[in-house]
């Protein structure tokens, strides 16, 4: 979708209001304030300003709610185009004729910041404050934060700049942060009484009551506190945020220290300074992908010509580990779940997992008791799959399919199937993040499943066909790379520590076990390594034999005896061992796992780069500030890159994918890729 600008003077009142303009496509995101409606927006408030016949000016968003960026990238990477924001904010704040805003919806940084340089702010009781730029480690725009700290002190802007946080109207009423909810009726009609009321009589006439500039500026000693408190709790965000977070409260001070020309330019250098931080690059990219990879399903379920998207789903034949939380969240969301087993046992097993879950829901507050029993009653036990018939889709095991109706859209546990060539497959992959794969585009059932997860809040990627998910290929492919970066004359504790894993190679490989870790290996073509091997080998012996030696001896130990191993099987293998640094390793891993999203991307299995990378932040547990092998991959160069991986292919990592030649001598990126 995009917005145009449309201006409607009535009764002395121009009425700037943003249109949404639908536009055709899976990537149809909302642009945001893009330079095209920067310019229309600039145009018509110099229109409105030199209209001797507008006494005030209301400014309100169209149908579609006020813009919001669907892809924070593209939307900073043209930011500096003029106008820019802040030169709008500027106008808008500098207008002899007094200026009101209708809030309503959810209000991003960019709204907002119109909003503070607006003289009335007016919200609707569903208006929601959420800048979505404290959590992709940014600042807000165009002087938010600094309007906000003269308009209503430092405690409330703060709040503006805190990760997570989303503030309601009468909670914004109360901080300062808007001059008036309208809790009954129409906030655009409302809004607009007061833009008469000023077109009559001028800026003292009537109105609400409003926080003027420089009113929050009146305590300084309530002012500092507030940023002697929030620095105090820094140590508490999330490292990647940090920057930003600290950054926001300078930009908050220098509201208070500064006369406002001077903090507005201030805040201006602090946010350039953000966006250049190689982390918050690396947040703004997983939101954007995160973002394209909704918008894809999104699209798929509207295309789709018969897909439902209420109603009931069933789960046959499903495991409790995989039906338990499928159940609980579908459920939740407000569809009624059929679950069936030809065993007593399973079925048991998968309602009292549900109940557990939904009661450890209510005691943390995530559930009300009301909404407990709700969701309970719309999980329903069935005497059988003929009970089925009906469901928007049914999860079954293949080999429990047959007794489903014919007429059920049919999506199976785990892989695709020739023996049901029209069904889609799920994959769980970790904890709130599923692959719904199908055979090619338009399958019914893989598009109502994947549309029912999101609005059931689990990330959902779609893939191609293929006997292993994205997930599975990237960890097998990570054990692959670290196995090659000890052989090479690393230490399994010191590769294990590279990219920060919560769940790293060797250690995972241990908890799994590696009998298991290399028929996987083997599975997906990946000749195992010679330490996998051997350590293999001593297990069968009844000997110690995992990379940390079992739970009996030191780590210091373990990872002594193992390094002992690697000296022999290194002499064997005629490699002399050359220590590696930390950057060396995560450079290795990263570009070996970046090479495995090629080929899935040249497969057809992964349907973009971003997905890759999501996948690999919330099933490998890659950290967020890396942004993804794909991203990192970008951010280091291909041509760097591909002949790192050249370089390792001389010790068994194999050639580079084809799709890094192609797009080094096009000159574009993985990133180019998700953006055509």
């Amino acid at each position: 979708m995009r917005r145009q600008v449309k201006v409607d003077v009535r009764e002395g009142v121009a009425i700037i209001s943003l249109a949404s303009v639908p536009e055709a496509g899976p990537r149809g995101a909302d642009p945001g304030f893009d330079a095209r409606l920067r310019a229309e927006l600039a145009q018509a408030l110099a229109t409105v300003s030199a209209n001797r016949n507008v006494g005030a000016v209301l400014l309100r968003a169209g149908a579609a709610g006020w813009p919001e960026a669907g892809d924070p990238e593209a939307e900073s990477g043209e930011a500096t185009e003029p106008p820019t924001l802040a030169e709008i904010a500027a106008t808008i704040e500098a207008m002899a004729k007094p200026v009101v805003i209708s809030l309503d919806g959810r209000l991003g940084g960019a709204t907002l910041a119109l909003a503070f340089a607006s003289g009335w702010r007016i919200a609707a009781q569903d208006a929601v404050f959420a800048p979505a730029e404290p959590d992709e480690g940014r600042l807000s725009p165009a002087g938010l934060l600094v309007r906000a700290a003269r308009r209503a002190g430092a405690r409330s802007a703060l709040l503006l700049a805190q990760p997570g946080r989303v503030i309601g109207a009468a909670e914004a009423a109360s901080l300062w942060l808007c001059d008036g909810v309208v809790e009954n009726g129409d906030v655009g009609a409302a809004a607009l009484s007061v833009a008469r009321g000023l077109a009559r009589d001028g800026a003292a006439g009537s109105g609400p009551p409003r926080r003027r500039d420089g009113a929050g500026l009146g305590e300084p000693a309530a002012f500092m506190a507030a940023l002697a408190s929030a620095r105090a709790a820094l140590a508490q965000q999330p490292q990647v945020l940090r920057p930003a977070a600290g950054a926001a409260i300078d930009v908050v001070e220098a509201a208070l220290l500064l006369e406002a020309p001077a903090a507005l330019a201030f805040a201006e250098v602090a946010r350039d300074d953000q966006e250049a931080n190689p982390a918050s690059r690396a947040l703004q990219h997983l939101v954007a992908a995160e973002r394209r990879a909704r918008l894809r399903v999104l699209h798929g379920a509207k295309v789709g010509a018969g897909v439902k998207i209420a109603g009931s789903v069933g789960f046959w034949e499903v495991a409790p580990l995989l039906g338990a939380p499928l159940a609980e969240a579908l459920a939740a969301s407000g569809l009624r779940v059929l679950i069936a087993s030809r065993e007593e046992a399973p079925l048991a097993e998968t309602l009292s997992t549900v109940a557990r879950a939904q009661e450890a829901a209510v005691v943390a507050g995530r559930l009300s008791g009301a909404d407990r029993v709700a969701a309970w009653g719309r999980i329903e036990a069935v005497a059988s799959a003929s009970d089925m018939a009906g469901c928007a889709w049914v999860l079954a095991r293949a080999d429990a399919a047959a007794d489903l109706p014919p007429a059920v859209p049919l999506v199976l546990e785990g892989s695709l199937s020739p023996a049901f060539p029209a069904a889609a497959a799920l994959r769980l992959a970790v904890p709130g993040l599923c692959e719904v794969a199908s055979a090619g585009a338009g399958n019914d059932a893989a598009s109502a499943m994947a549309t029912h997860l999101l609005r059931a809040h689990f990330t959902v990627l779609r893939s191609g066909a293929g006997q292993f998910g994205l997930l599975e290929r990237l960890s097998t492919r990570l054990f692959a790379a670290a196995e090659r970066a000890v052989l090479a004359g690393a230490r399994p504790d010191q590769v294990d520590a590279a990219l920060g894993l919560a769940d790293p190679p060797f250690r995972r490989a241990d908890r799994l076990g590696l009998a298991r870790v290399v028929a996987d290996q083997q599975a997906l073509g990946h000749r195992p390594g010679p330490l996998s091997l051997r350590l293999l080998a001593e297990q069968r012996l009844g000997r110690p034999g995992g990379f940390y030696r079992g739970a009996g001896l030191p780590e210091a130990q373990a990872v002594a005896d193992v390094t002992a191993l690697l000296a022999g099987l290194r002499a064997e293998a005629g490699i002399e061992a050359t220590p590696l640094s930390p950057a060396q390793i995560r450079a290795r891993l990263l570009a070996e796992l970046a090479d495995e999203g090629a080929a899935m991307l040249q497969d057809g299995l992964a349907e973009a780069a971003g997905d890759i990378d999501v996948a690999s932040v919330l099933g490998l547990g890659l950290p967020r500030s890396i942004g993804g092998p794909m991203h990192a991959a970008d951010r280091a160069g291909l041509l760097a890159t591909r002949n790192l991986l050249r370089t390792l292919s001389s010790v068994g990592g194999g050639p580079p994918e084809a799709m890094w030649d192609v797009l080094i001598r096009n000159g574009r990126c993985f990133g180019d890729l998700d953006k055509a």
